[in-house]
């Protein structure tokens, strides 16, 4: 698909309603576990979970919104916690949860990870898209000339999810590091407000998976294998673009500049002359 009609998919998404799909459930024959399950994971898209586990990915049930989300003591039970660091099956969680479930949640980091390339999710916002569309046209052209397989996902937001496996590289979960790419956008509620562009998934993180988002191109069952270098030696072209802060310095915002914000419109689009973003042979 020609990025410029990605581009245009992703501003159409924001006016249409995509929704979920029930679990499948179907009769196994196996009277230690009596039932297979085929998820719908994305738009026209669905996969028996045995698939899933054949391809090392680690997954758990989400439910129907507004329950389309991990467990709410996600970070508050350290049992929990614990058991997600072990890859994720269809019966590490009870029958009745996959009876009720509309869609997974895909575990980021080691355990959807395979021969020591940790999953990662790298999603651009529509935000972003609304703020530097040429700048995420040249990014995700570069990752997609980068590997054999890419795997580029429309969000049910509007935005944009390249997924792969990075050799020898675990992106750190944390709120600074999660939120890779983000511009200082203060309001009166909230000075420190950001922006964020890019999020980076890694360790210990998850993503959903269900019939509102849409593969544009690509596998899930077989995601692309790529470079640390790589992948952030693309994203540093756009950080570079939107003139970033000096990571982990918020200074104070003026009061001139929370009222020029909030007396804004709409995104203005950052001017970013068409470039092509230089990267080695597809892995």
């Amino acid at each position: 698909m020609e990025l410029e009609k990605i581009i245009q998919r992703c501003h159409a998404r924001k006016d249409q309603t995509r929704h979920q799909r029930k679990t499948i459930v179907l009769p196994a024959g196996d009277t230690e576990y009596p039932y297979h399950f085929r998820v719908h994971y994305a738009h026209e898209q669905s996969a028996i979970l045995y698939e899933l586990e054949q391809s090392n990915i680690s997954f758990i049930p989400i439910g129907r919104v507004p329950f389309d989300r991990a467990p709410a003591d996600w970070d508050r039970s350290d049992a929990l916690h614990d058991r997600i660091k072990d890859r994720q099956e269809t019966r590490s969680w009870r029958p009745r949860q996959w009876f009720a479930s509309w869609g997974i949640g895909i575990y980021t980091g080691e355990t959807s990870g395979y021969e020591e390339a940790p999953w990662h999710d790298i999603e651009f916002t529509y935000q972003s898209i609304l703020r530097a569309p040429n700048a995420v046209s040249a990014c995700l052209e570069a990752l997609i000339r980068a590997v054999v397989n890419p795997l580029v996902t429309l969000t049910k937001d509007g935005g944009l999810r390249f997924s792969c496996r990075v050799e020898e590289y675990l992106h750190p979960n944390t709120p600074e590091t999660k939120q890779y790419i983000y511009e200082r956008r203060p309001t009166q509620q909230d000075p420190k407000h950001r922006e964020v562009y890019v999020e980076v998934k890694g360790d210990m993180d998850y993503s959903v998976w269900d019939a509102r988002y849409e593969i544009l191109m690509g596998s899930l069952l077989e995601p692309p294998v790529i470079s640390s270098d790589v992948l952030f030696g693309v994203l540093g072209f756009f950080r570079s673009a939107l003139h970033k802060p000096v990571f982990g310095r918020d200074v104070p915002s003026k009061a001139s500049d929370i009222q020029e914000f909030e007396m804004e419109k709409r995104y203005k689009p950052l001017r970013v002359e068409d470039t092509e973003i230089s990267v080695p042979d597809k892995m």
